[in-house]
């Protein structure tokens, strides 16, 4: 189907253009039932523009009754309202019926930004150089990961994701000694579990800061490796730490189930160090239904 706007269509603003050529085709995407019947079961070809407006308004979320609808939405039930917008844009140019089109233009920019008023999420990858690609994500900056010496209690208590491209303010070169210290950060994997077969002991990890345009809240959940209803997850993998004997405690991270090194990082230097985090039964409930005396925690990273 023809994405080009009709001669004389009265669409000056640039992004009212781009919104209708990104439109795809509306046989690639599944639609919810409701309007599938609609479009499959009516003819637009005689239906008048009033008409048309109308239902545009309704279904693409201009009509305030739509919009508190698609607050309750889950995200790809929404992805597929927006499709079918793009959908009755197309139709209406088709047809020439150019008033149509502006409405349907302005229906799908309304809607994705009343999406966009559900806020946004920065949050941190851990053993991967790039962010999930899947879900709208985009890389703010791809790092090495580092933090206080394993074997020092002072410092900072927290991991870091530190740019490969440092800046400079004032500064003193020289270790002075009375001052807080920042060392890389290595995998400790003995034998690689939970990982699998590749070799990671002793590698410096990586790590991505991602930034989600469209999903305002995140959530890293122990002990998981799905997301719970409404939620879409980011990645998931294993949760790692300073060891427990260690002087340097650090917080508990969500290292990606398939984990990444940084090149000629293989030399052990230590520093902060990254291990699988096990289970203890005690106060922790144990069964074979809930958690398992020494076994590895997964995790799992979500936005909504």
């Amino acid at each position: 189907m023809a994405t080009t706007l009709v001669p004389g269509a009265s669409l000056r603003n640039k992004n009212f253009l781009e919104a209708i050529q990104q439109a795809g085709s509306p046989t690639m995407y599944p639609l919810p039932a409701e309007p599938a019947r609609f479009v499959a079961g009516k003819s637009l070809s005689s239906t008048p523009v009033d008409e048309l407006n109308r239902r545009i308004r309704e279904l693409c979320g201009t009509d305030p009754r739509t919009l508190l609808t698609m607050a309750k939405m889950e995200e790809d039930d929404r992805k597929s309202w927006v499709r079918l917008a793009h959908f009755m844009i197309l139709l209406a140019n088709e047809q020439h019926q150019e008033t149509a089109v502006v409405v349907g233009v302005a229906a799908v920019l309304s809607l994705t930004l009343f999406h966009g008023q559900t806020g946004t999420s920065v949050y941190v990858r851990w053993g991967r150089k790039t962010c999930p690609t899947n879900h709208g994500t985009e890389l703010i900056y791809s790092g090495v990961a580092g933090g206080s010496a394993h074997d020092q209690p002072g410092g900072g208590t927290n991991y870091q994701c530190l740019p490969t491209d440092p800046q400079w303010g004032r500064y003193q070169d020289g270790v002075q000694g009375g001052k807080a210290f920042m060392y890389g950060a290595e995998y400790q994997l003995n034998t690689n579990i939970p990982f699998g077969s590749t070799s990671l002991h002793d590698n410096d990890v990586p790590c991505a800061v991602c930034y989600v345009p469209t999903r305002g809240s995140k959530l890293m959940i122990p002990a998981r490796n799905t997301c719970y209803s409404g939620w879409t997850r980011e990645y998931h993998g294993y949760l790692m730490a300073e060891h427990h004997s260690h002087a340097g405690s650090k917080e508990y991270v969500c290292v990606d189930e398939q984990p990444e090194v940084m090149p000629g990082g293989q030399a052990n230097h230590n520093g902060a160090l990254f291990y699988p985090v096990e289970a203890r039964c005690g106060s922790l409930p144990c069964s074979h239904d809930h958690y398992v005396e020494g076994r590895e925690l997964t995790c799992v990273v979500c936005t909504k």
